[in-house]
């Protein structure tokens, strides 16, 4: 086992979070789905999260396409699913009798480490990625929801590196967002106007400006200021 690792500090880390601010038991509901996609798009590597010793990850982080290549303008599509679950089964971690599901089976305390290459089903393409895997909670003695961390080493190894103070209070920020102010906090993000955010959301701008400044208070309590920087 790993310790005192980029992956596995940065697993740590990840599992802390996603045990104090995602209820594991009602992944399924459409309201914790919709904070389960906030975390994935805080965490900076792909992210998976898998109902053990189901076959088929319950959530499946974009950024995990983008690492494989199999991004495209069908992201998301069927068609991008299967390849990327193709590429996911194909290899010994996650095949259903390969090293994924025997660790989990034999070793469910214990986390798993693993550099994977996986071969893009369009061009033949090998790439090599790092994971980290660990079972989040259990039903009885087995493993029920598995946390995964898709990167590069040269990612878990910068982001180890990084100081994470800042970082955390502004996760944790938005996980205590209501779903209207995380949607008015998005868009500022991107700086789009309040008459633009009235529209895309949709509601009056007066509403618009309450959950900004709603948001700021926030802000102000978490020890934060101004936006933060994407």
């Amino acid at each position: 086992m790993e310790t005192n690792t980029p992956r596995s500090e940065e697993l740590n880390r990840f599992s802390a979070h996603a045990l104090k601010h995602l209820a594991l038991k009602k992944l399924s509901h459409p309201k914790e789905m919709e904070r389960v996609e906030r975390f994935a798009i805080a965490v900076p590597y792909g992210l998976l999260l898998h109902p053990f010793p189901q076959r088929k990850p319950l959530f499946a982080d974009k950024k995990v396409f983008g690492l494989l290549n199999l991004l495209s303008p069908q992201a998301g599509t069927d068609e991008t699913g299967k390849a990327f679950m193709e590429a996911l089964h194909a290899t010994d971690t996650w095949r259903g009798v390969g090293k994924y599901m025997y660790h989990f089976n034999h070793f469910p305390h214990d986390d798993l480490f693993t550099s994977t290459g996986f071969t893009n089903p369009g061009n033949g393409q090998v790439i090599i990625l790092d994971t980290c895997s660990r079972a989040l909670n259990f039903s009885g003695k087995n493993p029920d929801i598995i946390l995964t961390l898709f990167g590069s080493a040269e990612l878990f190894s910068a982001q180890a590196a990084l100081p994470h103070a800042q970082a955390d209070k502004w996760l944790m920020l938005e996980m205590e967002l209501t779903p209207k102010q995380y949607m008015v906090y998005c868009y500022d993000l991107q700086l789009i106007s309040t008459f633009s955010i009235s529209e895309l959301m949709p509601c009056k701008m007066a509403t618009v400006r309450r959950h900004r400044s709603d948001i700021l208070l926030k802000v102000i309590a978490a020890g934060l200021q101004g936006v933060k920087k994407v």
